[in-house]
């Protein structure tokens, strides 16, 4: 039986779900134990913020993405544009972060 991740009710199957939490994790618990990033400006309270944020995003978005394209529809739509867009145009303000 392959592992499993639970995040509010919904069961992921696949070692992704559980490595890509366990990864967000360490990498939050390592810079709020050494105080900062080095290279980066990312101190603990902004450390707790993003890996909150990533915990989140890699837990919702697996959920949400395919409901939202069995919503509407397999064609191209003005809303999936959006939507795609939002995704990689918030990926790119997180590069804006390290700043």
């Amino acid at each position: 039986m392959p592992p499993l991740a639970i995040v509010r009710g919904v069961v992921y199957k696949g070692r992704a779900a559980v490595i890509s939490a366990l990864l967000i994790f360490a990498a939050t618990y390592l810079v709020l134990v050494t105080g900062e990033l080095p290279g980066f400006r990312v101190y603990r309270t902004s450390a707790a913020l993003i890996g909150a944020v990533c915990m989140v995003v890699f837990g919702v978005l697996p959920w949400l993405t395919p409901r939202f394209f069995r919503l509407y529809g397999n064609r191209p739509s003005e809303l999936e544009a959006k939507f795609l867009l939002l995704c990689l145009l918030g990926n790119g303000g997180a590069g804006d972060l390290g700043r």
